[in-house]
């Protein structure tokens, strides 16, 4: 019998839709950094003295996507400039697809 992995993958793949004015949804698959449950309570801490904006957490939360500007902060700085919803959208997808794992979808 073959035996199932239960260890999670370290990255993992999502489309996610980036809200454009007056167009449809940009459909933009990204590659997310797995956390455990204690490390995305950790993440989800929100420290007033240290606060983080856009750029950091998305960087934290992404490893790559799919996309013609290569992944780097330069580009996914200028991404988030010019799409005004993408990094609540980004990060939103990134706790929901952790967590509904976790309450059995």
């Amino acid at each position: 019998m073959t035996k199932v992995s239960i260890t999670p993958k370290p990255t993992f793949t999502v489309t996610v839709d980036i809200p454009q004015p007056g167009a449809e949804a940009l459909k933009l698959p990204v590659i997310y950094r797995h956390r455990t449950k204690s490390q995305l309570a950790e993440f989800s801490k929100v420290d007033p003295d240290k606060p983080r904006n856009d750029l950091a957490v998305v960087m934290d939360v992404l490893d790559g996507w799919e996309a013609d500007k290569d992944f780097s902060r330069d580009a996914v700085e200028a991404f988030l400039n010019d799409h005004h919803a993408a990094g609540d959208v980004i990060v939103a997808r990134y706790i929901n697809e952790l967590t509904k794992a976790r309450a059995g979808n």
